[in-house]
């Protein structure tokens, strides 16, 4: 990229910044790839545009397994009613209910986490 001034001339002044463009085929389609090349010649970032987009690439791998990492280690919880509407809710609440053996059975969570293939898991705890 050549940097110009508001009048269309060349800028001096700034550095030209070599930018390479490559498309990665994925299996949710083309995902565009695009980074800087450190160059001093057009010559110059012709012949490092390989390893810049090797490098682009094992990047975005890198994200992407992260990415797929964190979804499948997320927690997902049910919505909730506001504490407000829920009588004795809370840890107040749960211990109260937990010192009667009759009101024992009244204070159950549920925790939902996903499974690495997708599937959510239900995890019941009861005081």
């Amino acid at each position: 990229m050549t940097p110009i001034k508001t009048d269309g001339s060349t800028d001096l002044g700034r550095q030209v910044v070599y930018v390479g463009e490559a498309q990665l085929l994925t299996q949710a389609g083309l995902l565009p790839l695009v980074f800087e090349i450190d160059a001093t010649s057009l010559a110059d970032a012709v012949e490092k545009f390989a390893a810049g987009a090797t490098v682009a690439i094992e990047r975005t791998r890198r994200e992407l397994e992260d990415l797929r990492r964190e979804a499948a280690s997320q927690i997902v919880v049910p919505p909730t009613l506001p504490r407000a509407s829920i009588p004795g809710a809370g840890r107040a609440g749960c211990r109260a209910a937990a010192r009667s053996t009759s009101a024992r059975s009244g204070c159950r969570g549920m925790l939902f986490a996903r499974h690495a293939k997708g599937q959510d898991v239900g995890l019941r705890s009861s005081l």
